[in-house]
C-alpha cells in the first residue's frame, strides 16, 4: 500500500545517503524513523576515511566496484542458485536477464531513483517473472525474492559484491526495465541486482540478533 511504499522509500533514501525525508509525529512514522536511524549506513564510519566497523552484502554501495568483469563460471554459479531457490507449487515461473553492456546497464540504472549503484557495477542481473508459467501467481514475489536472496548469498561466497534495487510493484519503473531489455509486457521485472567485484574485500559484520523481535509460541507485545 501507500504506506508501505513511503517506508521502502525512505528506506531507501538513507541506503543512498539521500536527504532525510519529512516526519509526521504519528506513531508508525515515528517507528520507522527509529529503524532508519538505527540501521543507517556509515553511521559507525570512522571520521578520518577508513573503513566501517562492518560490512553486509550490499559494501559496493558504500565503497564502489573495481573494474574488472564477473567471470562466466561465477555468473553460471549465481543463476544455478537463483534457480535453485525454491518457489509456491514448484512452479519455477521466473526468467533472468544477465546484463553486462554498458549502455543496457546504465539504462537500468535510471529506471529507479535508487538504482544508481547498477550503473556502477560491470553486472546486473534482472528477474523476471514469468506469468504464463505460474500456477500460483498470487506468490511470484515471494519466489522472486528467495531467488533473489539465493543469487546475493552465493555472490558473497563468490567475495563479489551486490545491490538488491526493488522494482515490482511499480508499474513505471517495471516498464523502465522492460523497455531497457527489451522483454515483452507479460515479463514482470522483480528487481535489479547489481553485482561486482567490491573495492574493498567483504567482511564478517556485527549480527542484527535482536531477542526482543524473536517471540516463542504466541506473540508478546513489545514495549516502545
Amino acid at each position: 500500500d501507500d504506506y508501505m511504499q513511503r517506508c521502502v522509500d525512505w528506506y531507501n533514501e538513507y541506503m543512498n545517503g539521500g536527504y532525510t525525508p519529512e516526519w509526521s509525529d504519528s506513531e508508525d512514522d515515528q517507528m520507522v524513523l527509529k529503524y532508519l536511524k538505527a540501521y543507517k549506513p556509515g553511521q559507525n564510519k570512522k571520521r578520518n576515511g577508513g573503513a566501517e566497523d562492518g560490512r553486509d552484502l550490499h559494501e559496493e554501495e558504500r565503497q564502489g566496484f573495481i573494474d574488472e568483469r564477473v567471470s562466466e563460471r561465477d555468473i553460471e554459479k549465481l543463476l544455478d542458485a537463483a534457480m535453485s531457490a525454491p518457489s509456491a507449487r514448484n512452479q519455477q515461473a521466473w526468467e533472468f536477464v544477465v546484463v553486462d553492456d554498458p549502455e543496457v546497464i546504465g539504462t537500468l540504472s535510471e529506471a529507479s531513483p535508487y538504482a544508481k549503484p547498477v550503473g556502477r557495477a560491470p553486472l546486473c542481473i534482472v528477474p523476471l517473472g514469468v506469468s504464463e508459467d505460474m500456477t500460483v501467481p498470487q506468490m511470484w514475489q515471494q519466489d522472486m525474492g528467495a531467488a533473489t536472496e539465493n543469487i546475493l548469498l552465493m555472490a558473497a561466497s563468490l567475495g563479489l559484491g551486490t545491490c538488491w534495487i526493488g522494482i515490482a510493484l511499480i508499474e513505471e519503473r517495471m516498464d523502465a526495465v522492460r523497455m531497457a531489455v527489451d522483454c515483452p509486457q507479460d515479463r514482470l521485472p522483480f528487481c535489479l541486482i547489481a553485482v561486482g567485484h567490491p573495492k574493498q574485500p567483504l567482511e564478517e559484520r556485527p549480527g542484527r540478533m535482536m531477542p526482543d523481535r524473536v517471540h516463542r509460541n504466541r506473540y508478546r507485545r513489545r514495549s516502545r
